[in-house]
């Protein structure tokens, strides 16, 4: 587990003669080609996404090909629930009795939390040490599991924030390694000890 099987390379901004992305947008195209590109679709697994990439409708897409998601998510994202502004003066405001309002949200303590659902897929805010925002379909919302917090208490909180906290490190791990070894850096040439392995293994 956790070792690079697609990948692709940036290539810069789109040019006016390229293609417009789909209603995915750019980064959900790319996570689609990556998927198709890594052969992983129909064998029922589950993709953990960081917020650059997820969006309510990349999961529903990723649903109709079979594979379940978890991931964090910006609060900004369309289709996801918005807090309500009520009239103030010549003005509105947020409704500080929602609680997605700036107010709560800074009210929230180390397992609080609370989410929303749309058919299979839930949005939830999560605090520990810092606010959550997850979107998953790959379990049920109101599953839950106990964890150890930020200020040493233990509290039921979603199963989702456990899954995303264990398995989506493997990107981490990646970026993490790929720093240790970056190709930019000075070292001794390994271009003659690669070349020696290579031939061993072919004579072989």
């Amino acid at each position: 587990s956790r070792y690079v099987i697609a990948f692709e390379a940036y290539g810069g901004k789109r040019k006016k003669s390229d293609p417009p992305p789909s209603e995915l947008g750019s980064t959900g195209d790319a996570v689609i080609r990556l998927m198709e590109r890594a052969k992983v679709v129909g064998y029922n697994h589950i993709l953990f996404l960081d917020s650059w990439f997820n969006s309510p409708l990349l999961v529903k897409r990723l649903d109709e090909m079979g594979i379940r998601t978890c991931g964090a998510i910006k609060s900004q994202r369309k289709h996801l629930p918005k807090c309500p502004r009520v009239p103030c003066g010549n003005k509105t405001k947020e409704d500080p009795n929602s609680p997605l309002s700036k107010v709560k949200l800074n009210q929230m303590q180390p397992g609080d939390f609370f989410h929303f659902h749309s058919g299979n897929i839930t949005y939830c805010v999560v605090k520990d040490k810092i606010i959550m925002r997850l979107l998953y379909n790959h379990t049920a919302g109101s599953n839950t599991i106990g964890r150890k917090m930020s200020d040493n208490t233990t509290k039921m909180v979603p199963l989702a924030l456990q899954h995303y906290s264990t398995y989506a490190r493997g990107v981490d791990i990646v970026n993490q390694l790929h720093y240790n070894y970056i190709i930019g850096r000075k070292s001794k040439r390994c271009l003659f000890t690669m070349h020696m392995y290579m031939n061993k293994n072919k004579n072989k």
